[in-house]
């Protein structure tokens, strides 16, 4: 296969994935004040492989029941599902040398209580305070895209049922017994959606979490409860402290 490019055009553009073996052909040239001109060609053979996108997955994040709130948008996110999104970025970061067409999609989702509009706008929220934690870890604004989708695209009860046989950590009994709020707790998430690929974002629920009981609650935790659990996961000693009560 034969190639030309200029010097100093840019890379000339491999297969994405494979093997390579090809010629490159650059072309110099050089004049003088007098109007003399020199053209010289050379060519390099370049052989080798490129490997694929290192494996990574995408996974969903979920949220407590009302949160964010309209008076403090940028609180809601727990610890647990904040170290799920700092996760994503490092994989995000890693795949986009090889295709710097990649961008993530975050869609924001709410369980079916309350009100059309103010679902709207709590999913839309949820998918912006995902999107502001991307950009923190590193991902440029303009990779990220966000949508609202409220109570509609619900996962139903059978959906569910599959997620949890098919989830490595086990659900807690809790769950199992009060199946309506472990419908509801799957509903209270963030999709991600890497495009161009399409690859969306495991809907895996944190069952061996430690905030995964205040994510799961039907009522809405008070702030504080929030609080105590950035508290907990910050401080060790505290943490263990807490599971021996």
């Amino acid at each position: 296969m034969q190639q030309s490019c200029r010097l100093g055009a840019g890379i000339c553009r491999a297969p994405t994935v494979g093997d390579v073996s090809r010629d490159i052909t650059y072309t110099l040239s050089a004049s003088n004040a007098c109007g003399g001109i020199a053209t010289q060609t050379a060519t390099l053979h370049v052989a080798g492989s490129i490997d694929p996108p290192p494996p990574g997955t995408l996974a969903s994040v979920f949220y407590p029941t009302d949160f964010p709130q309209r008076r403090d948008p940028k609180f809601g996110s727990v610890p647990s599902q904040r170290q799920t999104i700092a996760e994503m970025a490092t994989t995000f970061t890693n795949n986009e040398q090889y295709d710097h067409q990649n961008k993530l999609v975050v869609v924001g989702h709410a369980d079916v209580r309350g009100p059309e509009k103010y679902n709207l706008a709590l999913s839309q929220m949820r998918a912006e305070l995902v999107k502001n934690y991307l950009i923190s870890q590193g991902i440029g604004a303009d990779k990220v895209e966000t949508r609202a989708e409220g109570k509609t695209n619900q996962l139903d009860k059978h959906q569910i049922e599959t997620l949890q046989s098919q989830n490595s950590q086990k659900p807690q009994t809790w769950m199992v017994s009060r199946k309506k709020a472990t419908w509801l707790a799957y509903n209270r998430r963030v999709d991600i959606i890497l495009e161009p690929s399409g690859q969306q974002s495991a809907q895996t629920y944190p069952n061996d979490a430690p905030d995964a009981h205040v994510l799961w609650q039907r009522t809405t935790p008070t702030l504080k409860t929030i609080e105590t659990e950035e508290h907990i996961q910050s401080d060790p000693q505290d943490s263990a402290a807490a599971s021996n009560q």
